[in-house]
């Protein structure tokens, strides 16, 4: 069985994505705080606020969010571009549609591709899941401050989340994150709260 899983260390995280195409991607790096804000940081969004909204926006219907578990979103001012694949043609055209709402959205640029056979078995999914919530972690300070340790376990859309936090309040900022994200298709939190 194939296994995606990222140890996150939400105040010190990071990833490159070159390891999509591997069979196991479990990484860790350490970054210093200042390191985060570098440019030389390639998983952090222009605008990592408005990609959570537009990822959020497909997440909402329960069935373009499975069906869009392959959809890599990216935000540069404004400008969302859509990129994966889906298996129907009109799955494309609600993905766009979905987003077109999201205050903050200028255009859209789909590059979606239409396929029936690609990531059958959730790899590259998983994959892309993993990613944007390591993104999400790292990138928005809400997050990043509420815990210091959180590993993502992600398995045919199936989230596990292991570790600690140091409050009730971040261990469900976290999991309402995980259920915001496209694709996630199942969630076990397994963070505990530190004395």
């Amino acid at each position: 069985m194939w296994r995606a899983g990222l140890v996150l260390f939400v105040t010190l995280a990071g990833c490159s994505r070159s390891d999509a195409g591997s069979q196991t991607s479990t990484s860790t790096t350490n970054l210093t705080s200042a390191e985060l804000s570098s440019s030389s940081v390639t998983f952090l969004e222009p605008d990592p606020l408005l990609t959570r909204r537009v990822e959020s926006a497909i997440a909402a219907d329960p069935l373009l969010s499975v069906n869009a578990r392959n959809v890599d979103v990216s935000v540069d001012n404004g400008i969302v571009t859509l990129q994966g694949s889906v298996a129907d043609k009109n799955f494309r055209r609600d993905v766009e549609r979905a987003i077109s709402e999201v205050p903050g959205v200028l255009a859209t640029r789909n590059q979606i591709d239409v396929s029936m056979t690609r990531d059958t078995n959730d790899r590259e999914s998983d994959d892309r899941i993993a990613f944007a919530l390591q993104r999400s972690l790292t990138s928005l300070p809400s997050l990043r401050d509420g815990a210091e340790l959180v590993s993502i376990e992600v398995v045919h859309g199936h989230v596990v989340l292991r570790g600690s936090t140091d409050s009730v309040e971040a261990r469900e900022r976290i999991k309402d994150l995980v259920a915001g994200t496209p694709g996630v298709n199942a969630i076990t939190n397994e963070v505990t709260i530190r004395p």
